[in-house]
């Protein structure tokens, strides 16, 4: 079914409305048509190229409809006979590493699906490939020269327990004569195993015209099979695994913590602490619930909002605990590989668990960002950008990866682009400080010092505190006259004594200094800052700020012992 456009509207009631133009279907479903009457074969024949065409392009395109039904095509009269459209792309999923989980939007470990097409692979739970579409489509084909389904049965179980206990009837069982190829390839596709089913649409279309196998070899399921498979049933035969029971009080406190967890302020972030580690309590195995401690752990050790020395190891070990309760779940992954990326000792290593967090879901935002500032800070800010802006992609307006976005650009000096991106994070949430943070970064390498010191004001009706004190502290020692330089020495006093109390990051108060001209007292901090393991330091270490450090010998033993590469700072100078 064609879509023309996609628009955007508001309606005065809540965010904007996002709606799809696609093309009026005056017609009835085929599933409409075998119920009233059976079909010609020369035009059961037409429909199910039709059908085969329709497949093949979106499998070309890398989605698989998961869905595949006579209710889902819909027939349109014209002068050369029926014009067939798939329709209902809502289980549809994107061929990928996550393609293959059964999870939906629906539930988490839902089986989605109409229990008559569904292949047995879907039932049992197990990766859904272009494989589930081939075996529905010889639903299709069975059905439009019988009028019925292969597998049948009172309720979606009865269907299912059919499926999954013997091979598929032929239809020339029921239609006596009918073409062999078409026998062929509807055994083809109704093959259990999907590795024994035709690899495309394409090589189901030989069958058909001849040119491919005309032998199908039958393979059996066991019914041990299908005890295995656990389901609840829908009236409308679309099946369900049933969810791990879940006590209900830990789901709560577990949603709560994620609401607390997005906030990210040391409150906040103590609070997702607390409900996180009592849904752990009630439920020992919720995965989600440790890697979501994991994460506020995570949070409070890299912003400086608590001792690193507890946060940093309670972090990992959450994080532990979710990849050994879900060892392919990309969040859990993905948190444990940031975790070691913000760990100074150990950070080296982090790089594939985040590479297999961004291959098991290459759609989650998350996923991208924690990959890309680890290569932000390994000095492959490059590779960063390019992880960024595939993640874009698929979610234009997050606010995290644009936020990434205009770091990266900051580290490889196209400060142009960094407050371009800045500015987009204002107009996408004019009411947060990361927009107003960005905007004044870059302004101050852009020598727009007015108004980078204007964002700064704007930020503050967001937020206090040191961090955007130490942003106004560069701008107005980067200004260069002798009243700015005086109070961004100020400052940095100030914001030192906060950091000696362990509330304040190393790797902000050097830039201060470094900006103001103290290089010296800079090193001496960013020393400070490695051997306590301040996880924040690896982030700010390639900032352009430390450019004119770059030649020093000290900090190009301070920068080796993190294990950065040399060759990174020679290629900067």
């Amino acid at each position: 079914c064609r879509v023309f456009d996609v628009q955007t509207t508001v309606t005065g009631h809540g965010p904007p409305l996002v709606f799809l133009i696609m093309e009026f279907l005056d017609g009835e479903s085929l599933e409409a048509r075998l119920r009233r009457e059976p079909l010609p074969f020369e035009e059961a024949s037409a429909i199910a190229r039709q059908l085969i065409h329709g497949l093949s392009a979106a499998h070309a395109a890398g989605i698989i409809h998961r869905d595949l039904k006579a209710a889902n095509v819909v027939l349109i009269a014209t002068p050369g006979g029926p014009r067939a459209v798939i329709t209902d792309f809502g289980l549809a999923r994107e061929q990928s590493p996550a393609a293959g989980l059964t999870q939906s939007l629906f539930a988490t470990g839902a089986i989605v699906g109409t229990a008559a097409y569904m292949a047995p692979e879907q039932l049992q739970g197990r990766s859904v490939t272009t494989a589930a579409d081939i075996h529905a489509l010889g639903v299709v084909l069975f059905e439009l020269v019988t009028g019925r389904h292969p597998f049948e049965g009172d309720t979606a179980l009865a269907v299912a327990l059919r499926r999954l206990s013997g091979p598929a009837p032929s239809p020339r069982e029921i239609v006596k004569g009918l073409d062999r190829n078409w026998e062929a390839a509807t055994l083809a596709c109704l093959e259990a195993d999907p590795a024994r089913r035709p690899p495309s649409a394409e090589a189901v279309l030989a069958i058909l015209e001849g040119a491919g196998p005309r032998r199908p070899l039958v393979s059996r399921r066991t019914l041990a099979a299908a005890a295995a498979l656990i389901i609840t049933v829908t009236a409308a035969g679309t099946l369900w695994k049933t969810r791990p029971t879940r006590n209900p009080e830990a789901e709560r406190h577990f949603k709560v913590g994620e609401e607390f967890v997005r906030r990210r302020s040391a409150a906040d972030l103590k609070n997702a602490v607390s409900e996180y580690e009592q849904a752990v309590r009630l439920e020992p195995t919720y995965a989600d619930a440790w890697a979501g401690l994991a994460t506020a752990w995570a949070a409070i050790a890299n912003f400086t909002l608590g001792d690193s020395a507890i946060a940093l190891p309670a972090a990992r070990r959450a994080a532990e605990k979710a990849v050994a309760l879900e060892p392919n779940s990309p969040r859990a992954v993905g948190i444990l590989g940031y975790i070691i990326s913000i760990d100074v000792k150990r950070w080296k290593q982090a790089e594939p668990y985040l590479l297999r967090a961004v291959r098991l879901d290459p759609k989650r935002a998350e996923s991208r960002l924690w990959y890309a500032s680890f290569l932000g800070k390994s000095g492959r800010s490059r590779e960063a950008i390019d992880q960024i802006l595939t993640g874009l992609q698929d979610d234009p307006a997050s606010l995290t990866l644009n936020q990434q976005l205009a770091a990266e650009y900051i580290r490889t000096g196209e400060f142009e682009k960094s407050l371009d991106v800045a500015r987009e994070l204002v107009r996408l949430q004019p009411f947060q400080d990361l927009g107003y943070l960005a905007a004044a970064r870059a302004q101050e390498f852009l020598g727009l010092y007015d108004e980078g010191l204007e964002s700064c004001r704007l930020a503050s009706r967001y937020m206090t505190g040191p961090a955007l004190d130490s942003y106004r502290a560069c701008i107005l020692a980067r200004r260069g006259d002798r009243a700015g330089r005086a109070e961004a020495l100020r400052i940095a006093v100030r914001l030192e004594e906060l950091w000696k109390q362990g509330k304040f990051e190393a790797g902000l108060l050097a830039k201060v200094y470094a900006t103001c001209g103290d290089y010296p007292r800079a090193l001496r901090i960013l020393e400070a800052g490695v051997r306590a393991n301040e996880p924040s330091l690896l982030g700010n270490l390639l900032n352009p700020t430390f450019r004119p450090m770059f030649e020093d010998p000290a900090f190009l033993d301070l920068a080796k012992s993190l294990g950065l590469d040399s060759a990174f700072f020679k290629a900067v100078k």
